[in-house]
């Protein structure tokens, strides 16, 4: 940078120090119009037009910057961040991948990086880069943060809460680093702390969707219902769910529901479907006429068992049919039934499976040993958190061999007999139990009133609470629970020992 060019640029700098991005650029402006070929000047003038959300400019400013310095590390990192928030991860890592390589010591670099690749799912690597940025800048609140965030995903919730906790004493203003304090404390256990944590957040922030979505996770898992599902309701601008199609008035607490026509939308997956009909099917009890619009695979099921419903259709995202006169989601009539622990309803009555369907089932479970355990060990793929719940190849290999001629898959993908839903429903209706991972299996197993082991990790889902071996959804159905996050062998020996090796009831 040339002599006249380092007073306005020196300026600047303070006033981006100040907060005061507005008036630092008027002064880059000038110092670029005395040394037009400055990478500093543009990169500084790009980080200033970025501060007033003016990311393309910005972006432009970096480019203009790497035109007359191709190694400008500042420059890089920039723009390899630009490029992350606009979803182009591998041209991030490129470009912030360059910035580290000629400048190792640049902490900034090394935590967009461990975002990047944290967002490609290379959990371990990510880890390996924020620990490097905290490592060169221990005063680095927002890459303590975000360590905490990836850390959770390694399945190390100790590490993330020292993390978190290190990022908040540092930001103590920033809601970001109590929401992760929050998600590690959670996916710990320590569900208290994690309440706190998330709160502390939404006085920060009050209205980030994300936030109260996860603390209505941490509240229901907890078991206080109550302000739970008021939070839950926030699932839909988390984007969590799909909204409810305007024009059809939404059921809530204390509305009239006998001789009303109430659409029904089912949301998420088929577990949770299956587990919420009881509140579709308290609506038919209480007069309502219901029009229940779910999951294809559900709709088949209840079509084939005869529904208790009105009506069943695809939820296929159409709008509430004519003459509805109220419309809800599903997974939110439990709120709007003041569900508590204490109260949850039996699920809806138990399917009444075609004539043919049990008979196929009976004959082929005749020709097998007994006592027959079903067993599923891993849910959707692309479950946020099915990493957690489904069981790793070598743990469900110990689970067959402790089964042995009894088992018998559920898996749809591996080797189950039964190939759809109808099918597997007749199978289950036919064992003497079921072991499930948390999937769809679990609820199936419940809907049918069966004997259900249902193995968990150390952070489940929120609706199977915490520390009970029962569950108010299912009344025969028995949890257990990995005593640490990852260590399937406790669950393993719990379950080796557990009525459904000896012989289900």
């Amino acid at each position: 940078m040339n002599g006249p060019a380092a007073a306005p640029f020196a300026e600047a700098l303070a006033l981006l120090q100040l907060g005061r991005p507005g008036e630092a650029v008027f002064r880059l402006r000038a110092a670029f119009s005395l040394d037009p070929a400055s990478a500093d000047v543009a990169t500084a003038l790009g980080f200033a037009l970025g501060q007033l959300g003016r990311t393309q400019d910005a972006a432009s400013c970096y480019r203009q910057a790497l035109a007359f310095d191709p190694a400008h590390p500042a420059a890089l990192c920039n723009l390899g961040e630009i490029a992350r928030g606009e979803g182009d991860l591998v041209r991030a890592r490129d470009l912030l991948s360059a910035a580290i390589a000629v400048r190792p010591d640049l902490a900034e670099a090394h935590s967009n990086l461990g975002l990047v690749l944290g967002a490609r799912g290379e959990i371990t690597a990510a880890v390996t880069a924020l620990e490097r940025a905290v490592e060169l800048r221990p005063e680095f609140g927002d890459a303590w943060s975000n360590l905490a965030n990836v850390l959770i995903e390694a399945g190390r919730p100790e590490d993330a809460i020292a993390a978190g906790k290190r990022a908040a004493g540092l930001r103590p203003g920033s809601a970001a680093a109590h929401w992760n304090l929050g998600l590690a404390e959670r996916a710990a256990g320590r569900l208290v702390p994690a309440i706190a944590s998330l709160r502390r957040a939404l006085v920060l922030a009050p209205d980030n969707a994300m936030t109260h979505w996860n603390l209505a996770l941490a509240l229901l898992a907890a078991g206080a219902w109550r302000e739970g599902w008021a939070e839950w309701e926030w699932r839909f601008a988390a984007g969590r769910a799909r909204p409810l199609a305007p024009g059809v008035p939404v059921l809530s607490a204390g509305d009239r529901v006998e001789g009303k026509r109430i659409a029904l939308y089912s949301e998420q997956g088929l577990g949770d479907t299956l587990q919420f009909l009881r509140y579709a099917w308290a609506l038919e009890r209480a007069g309502a006429r219901v029009d229940l619009a779910v999951q294809e695979p559900v709709a088949r099921l209840l079509a084939a068992c005869g529904t208790p419903f009105a009506s069943v259709r695809v939820n296929d995202g159409s709008e509430p049919p004519e003459g509805a006169d109220l419309q809800a989601s599903l997974m939110s009539l439990a709120g709007i039934a003041g569900a508590r622990v204490s109260n949850v309803p039996p699920p809806a009555p138990v399917l009444e499976l075609p004539e043919a369907v049990r008979a196929r089932w009976h004959e082929w479970a005749a020709r097998r040993p007994r006592p027959l355990v079903g067993f599923a060990w891993r849910g959707n793929p692309l479950h946020s958190a099915d990493r957690f719940r489904s069981l790793p190849d070598e743990a469900a290999h110990e689970i067959t061999r402790l089964l042995g001629d009894r088992f018998v898959s559920l898996q749809l993908d591996a080797g189950a007999p039964a190939r759809d839903l109808v099918e597997t429903a007749g199978l289950v209706a036919e064992l003497d139990g079921v072991i499930s991972a948390d999937t769809m299996i679990a609820h199936l197993a419940g809907l049918l009133d069966k004997p259900a082991w249902i193995l968990l990790s150390a952070a489940p889902d929120w609706r199977w609470l915490t520390v009970r071996e029962d569950s108010p959804w299912y009344r025969r159905a028995r949890l257990i629970r990995q005593t640490r996050l990852g260590d399937w062998a406790s669950v393993i020996d719990a379950t080796g020992d557990s009525a459904a090796l000896g012989g289900a009831r």
